[in-house]
């Protein structure tokens, strides 16, 4: 990290600073400019300095004043965008943070359910120190196997409701989840709901819940990977959980489009928790309750561990993040900008990233920004009339 400073009284306009810049030849190219006599800067020959400035902090990061890390001008001009200010960082029409609790909020709470050190013992064996297993508690009826992870994944629905009823829930990890799925790895701990409300008094919530992964960096592929867990369900700290008022699949959707993991790219390094969560600016339950959600499904179901996987959910997941764009106020620029902010996942996803690329010209052409462009044709997108849903029942169960 480097730091240069100027004696003298504080600018009102505050000072400029770069972010993840690796070449040291930038330093010199960095030099600014000033009139004499006069504290304002005059020009700024390098695109990848911002300004900052405290009013704005406050704002943004109240309560902490920590550092945005944006990478140009262009970021902290939609940023702001998102958060209801100006290009001077004025208020226009201020949303509310994640973490506000009041009318008008998500009044969420955040917590994590299980601890996978300290809580081990509610899903292991106290008798033979080894983990709870399908096998071990439905012994060999179909769908069990002698081998970890001890079932068929083809039999899936099935144990985990035999499994429950039993008195057993799977433990969700953050390995187990992606954006819009659940179940792209097979579970490996099940929580004894009997040991589980000895320790705590209360078994755990049976209900959907909202959960995103804690190990995230702002170079990943994604840094908000968020998911709603099917009902009789539990998780472990490698995931943070969001208790709302309202709204769980709503949220969700916001959480994992290209905008809001744009906002929060700028406040995470190596781990995403619920400072960084509760910092976002979001958009009003009452502003996003028309928004189509893309339900969250069992990777199971789909054979697929990836949304770029399955190719009938991505005309969904685009609505759901242009509509979420249209919300924040930005522009089909602005979303391109966006976009070009998360290279491993143009490089990693190409052709589910060509596909976003060609419906955003679409919308460019829609509202006049660019000429119209030629498109490629694409097979229906609309999921079938049974398309699985992770967190809805599944009917009854075979016996």
């Amino acid at each position: 990290m480097s730091l240069v400073f100027r004696k003298g009284q504080p600018g009102a306009d505050g000072f400029v600073a770069a972010f993840m810049r690796h070449e040291l030849s930038e330093l010199e190219a960095t030099a600014r400019h000033r009139e004499p006599g006069r504290e304002r800067v005059k020009s700024f020959p390098a695109p990848w300095l911002v300004t900052i400035r405290r009013k704005e902090l406050k704002r943004l990061s109240p309560g902490t004043l920590a550092f945005l890390e944006y990478r140009s001008p262009r970021d902290r001009e939609i940023l702001l965008k998102m958060y209801g200010y100006d290009a001077d960082g004025n208020p226009v029409s201020p949303r509310p943070l994640l973490g506000d609790q009041g009318p008008g909020t998500w009044n969420a709470r955040f917590y994590t359910e299980f601890n996978m050190t300290n809580d081990r013992d509610l899903w292991t064996d106290p008798k033979t120190g080894k983990l709870y297993n399908p096998r071990q508690i439905l012994g060999p009826v179909p769908g069990t196997t002698a081998d970890p992870p001890y079932y068929d994944p083809a039999a899936w629905p099935e144990i985990r409701a035999r499994m429950a009823e039993a008195g057993f829930w799977p433990l969700y990890e953050g390995k187990h989840i992606e954006q819009f799925l659940v179940d792209i790895k097979p579970i490996e701990r099940w929580v004894s709901l009997e040991a589980a409300e000895r320790r705590y008094d209360r078994p755990p919530d049976p209900g959907p819940k909202l959960v995103f992964r804690a190990i995230a960096r702002n170079t990943d592929e994604r840094t908000c990977i968020a998911a709603v867990l099917p009902k009789r369900s539990a998780f472990g700290n490698s995931c943070w959980g969001a208790v709302l008022s309202t709204g769980a699949h709503e949220l969700y959707n916001v959480l994992n489009s290209f905008a809001a993991d744009f906002a929060i790219r700028f406040r995470v390094s190596a781990n995403m928790n619920f400072t960084h969560a509760g910092k976002l600016a979001v958009l009003r339950p009452d502003a996003i309750a028309c928004i189509d959600s893309q339900k969250t499904c069992s990777a199971q179901d789909l054979g697929a561990e990836h949304v770029s996987e399955y190719r009938p959910m991505w005309e969904l997941v685009w609505q759901s993040n242009r509509a979420v764009a249209e919300a924040y106020g930005l522009t089909p620029d602005d979303f391109e900008h966006i976009l070009s902010t998360f290279p491993v996942f143009a490089r990693k996803r190409p052709e589910f990233f060509a596909y976003l690329q060609e419906r955003l010209a679409e919308w460019k052409e829609e509202v006049g920004e660019t000429p119209r462009r030629e498109t490629k044709s694409y097979p229906p997108a609309a999921p079938p009339a049974d398309y699985p849903k992770a967190a809805e029942p599944r009917g009854p169960m075979k016996t």
